[in-house]
């Protein structure tokens, strides 16, 4: 199934919370494989982030991060970053996995913000 990064970033959470609710035993694991997939394509994309905040983060006099007490890091070209990041997220990659039917939630108490997260990964027709 092609996703962006974007996406895979953006469902990683929904999907946690999905797998935390108790589900029948088909939906859980159906769950839980897709969860595996996303996060290993998360590390991925984490990996690219950090190359990215490595070239364009400001370094302190001994070489490390110049990282504000609120936790951000300082950039030497913000507009660069933007611009990579942006480019980043919208890159498409390919996850082995596939939609599975909306019914196989059962009666789990799922938001709707949560089902507009993953709507790449629910199919509601089924």
């Amino acid at each position: 199934m092609k996703i962006t990064n974007g996406q895979i970033e953006n469902s990683t959470a929904a999907l946690r919370d999905l797998g935390a609710l108790p589900l029948p035993v088909k939906a859980s694991f159906a769950i839980s494989t897709r969860l595996r997939r996303v996060e290993d394509a998360l590390i991925d994309l984490n990996t690219e982030r950090q190359k990215l905040i490595d070239q364009y983060g400001e370094k302190t006099d001994d070489g490390r991060p110049n990282v504000s007490p609120e936790g951000t890091i300082a950039l030497t070209d913000p507009e660069g970053f933007r611009r990579d990041m942006t480019e980043l997220l919208t890159i498409e990659i390919e996850i082995d996995t596939h939609p599975f039917p909306l019914s196989l939630l059962g009666d789990a108490k799922v938001t709707p913000s949560t089902l507009a997260t993953l709507s790449w990964l629910v199919d509601g027709d089924k």
